[in-house]
């Protein structure tokens, strides 16, 4: 809900979904707004074989591409928006997760480093090489992890810092926009 407010501030977005899976975000943004395009990326081939079929099956993939990438490492152009559902739970938390989450989520998908903010870092980072000037990014966060994630994103030059939060009350999507970039 966040991005497609975004997005529909802009005409005919281009998108970037890092860290894409199946999917889900890329093809729901697509099939809201028909004069956008999008580029998926994923390091699991097994992940963009389906996003691809998902695309198929929703009819954008004529307007949707998939590439296979550790996050931003082969993206080569540049997007109004990009959005990610990265992986954020830390090393600890990996520990204890319940069953039912690690049995049908891969664990690259979940685990975000000793702090929970590998993916952060790395995405971040990456955002000057692939943001049109005036792009956005959003982000699901884990529900303790504002704070930080906000931290990274003003050390990036990030303005415009705005959160939702989930049906229990918790900050879980960031969104944030890069003037200058």
């Amino acid at each position: 809900e966040q991005a497609l407010e975004i997005l529909n501030t802009l005409k005919a977005p281009k998108i970037l979904d890092v860290g894409t899976g199946c999917g889900a975000i890329l093809i729901s943004l697509l099939h809201e707004r028909q004069d956008a395009s999008g580029v998926g990326v994923d390091i699991s081939q097994d992940a963009l074989d389906m996003a691809r079929k998902n695309a198929h099956l929703n009819t954008v993939s004529k307007r949707a591409k998939f590439i296979r990438s550790d996050f931003l490492d082969n993206v080569k152009d540049r997007f109004d928006i990009v959005v990610a559902n990265p992986p954020y739970i830390s090393d600890q938390a990996m520990t204890s997760l319940p069953k039912t989450v690690g049995k049908y989520e891969p664990h690259l998908a979940l685990r975000g480093g000793e702090d929970g903010l590998a993916a952060y870092r790395r995405i971040i980072a990456a955002l000057p090489n692939v943001l049109k000037p005036g792009g956005h990014v959003v982000f699901e966060i884990g529900f303790d992890q504002k704070t930080l994630v906000r931290g990274l994103l003003i050390e990036a030059g990030a303005t415009n810092i705005q959160y939702c939060a989930d049906l229990a009350g918790n900050d879980r999507i960031v969104s944030a926009q890069f003037i200058n970039k």
